[in-house]
């Protein structure tokens, strides 16, 4: 008797990368530029947002503390988000936010007379709607990009944001020179941003067929992700010190120092104008230095070199900068230009790395995590060195913020230890996540 067994043959799946991953990177671009727009719409202009809505200067203060307050508490909202209704449902909700959010304050400040109260409703709403755009780059990467160009797809798509926050500084005080040029601000900033949503509609949500091996794995439910990550001693030993905290402290110095950079140095002199064009070296430099170096390092594989030497030179920037104002503006020039390369070129390279260092955790978890706990800083030192300002001290003019860059800049250095532990670490049995 002739026994005949039957195999059956698992067809090999095969892996693909679509070019229309690149609409995708677009849209997500130009929302995170929008988003920040709609952030730092009034910072620049703080003394003719205070006079249009009839408060003080640190009121005009909170509509970026608002925004990072409510960025920060939607932040869990988007894990739940991205597990249970995916992506495409997600930066939907977004870029429909950031459309409704800008709407809503340009209807507060065409009403007679201007409400401060309705613009803050359209800030927090910008604010909870921004958080979707600055969690998903490191999540689409996943999705759509191969290990070699991943980091600089997220590089595009992060210092996006940034680059929103370049043409706030630079176009706010272009456009508004009285008080009554701020409605058309609000305006074009919810034009633009419906546009943007607009064209948001037709980004894909994933892949045909995944562009390699990683994304075959099952996705790992947001509380379980949660989970392992509060039970491995990785994510305590190495994660939390090592990367959280000089990430999100960052994070903060950088988002309250775009908030008050006005502010910073108005006392001695310098317009809105200087102001803006100083905003756009902090980013600008940034976005070179990020779109040159993200692909070199991609391609070595070297983030940790990359995140040591980088860390000393973003702490030692916020050292100097306590004795800028004052100086002569090329030295804010210079000093503000290496503080953005240096930033800039950290941010993908870290959130990439995170990605990948808490997996099996889905990418927007870390992510998340890290952008909620910038935004919490912000918020902190945001407030912090607003009530640092010196007044009717004869020594220095009314307003002076020496204070606030001595608070920033101690606290900076304390961060440059942090990532040479590393080393410690490598050589340790801490295992994966």
């Amino acid at each position: 008797m002739t026994i005949v067994t039957t195999v059956d043959t698992v067809p090999e799946l095969s892996y693909h990368l679509y070019k229309r991953r690149w609409y995708g990177v677009l849209i997500l671009t130009l929302v995170n530029l929008m988003t920040s727009c709609g952030w730092l719409t009034y910072s620049p202009i703080s003394s003719v947002s205070a006079n249009f809505y009839n408060v003080s200067e640190n009121s005009v203060n909170n509509f970026s503390i608002i925004y990072m307050a409510t960025l920060s508490a939607f932040c869990p909202v988007i894990i739940w988000m991205m597990y249970h209704v995916g992506f495409r449902a997600t930066f939907l909700v977004g870029s429909g936010g950031l459309a409704l959010g800008s709407w809503i304050r340009y209807l507060g400040s065409r009403i007679s007379p201007p409400s401060y109260a309705l613009t803050m409703v359209g800030q927090a709403i910008l604010g909870m709607t921004g958080a979707i755009p600055l969690s998903l780059p490191s999540h689409y990467t996943n999705l759509w990009c191969s290990g070699n160009g991943k980091v600089a797809a997220n590089a595009i798509m992060t210092l996006a944001n940034p680059t929103g926050a370049v043409l706030a500084q630079v176009i706010g005080p272009a456009i508004v020179t009285t008080k009554g040029d701020l409605p058309n601000l609000s305006l074009y900033t919810a034009l633009a941003c419906s546009a943007v949503a607009i064209f948001g509609i037709f980004v894909p949500s994933k892949p045909p067929t995944p562009p390699r091996m990683s994304l075959e794995e099952e996705r790992i439910p947001p509380k379980l992700a949660l989970l392992l990550l509060l039970k491995s001693p990785r994510f305590w030993l190495f994660f939390i010190p090592l990367i959280l905290i000089w990430f999100i402290v960052f994070v903060g110095f950088f988002n309250a120092l775009s908030s008050l950079l006005f502010q910073i140095f108005s006392p001695y002199g310098v317009s809105s104008d200087t102001s803006g064009y100083f905003g756009a070296a902090l980013i600008g430099s940034g976005l070179i230095a990020g779109t040159i170096f993200s692909p070199i390092i991609d391609v070595y594989h070297a983030p940790l070199i990359a995140i040591r030497m980088v860390v000393p030179i973003i702490s030692m920037c916020y050292l100097v900068l306590i004795w800028v104002p004052g100086k002569p503006v090329i030295t804010a020039y210079i000093v503000l230009g290496v503080l953005g390369a240096a930033s800039f070129t950290l941010l993908p390279v870290t959130l990439e790395w995170l990605a990948e260092d808490t997996q099996p955790a889905s990418p927007e978890v870390s992510s998340t995590l890290c952008w909620m706990g910038g935004q919490l800083f912000g918020v902190l030192f945001t407030l912090i060195m607003q009530s640092l300002k010196t007044y009717r001290d004869p020594s220095v003019p009314d307003g002076d913020m020496h204070r606030a860059l001595l608070f920033q800049g101690v606290v900076a250095m304390m961060c440059i230890p942090l990532p040479l532990f590393h080393w410690y670490f490598r050589d340790t049995s801490v295992p994966q996540l």
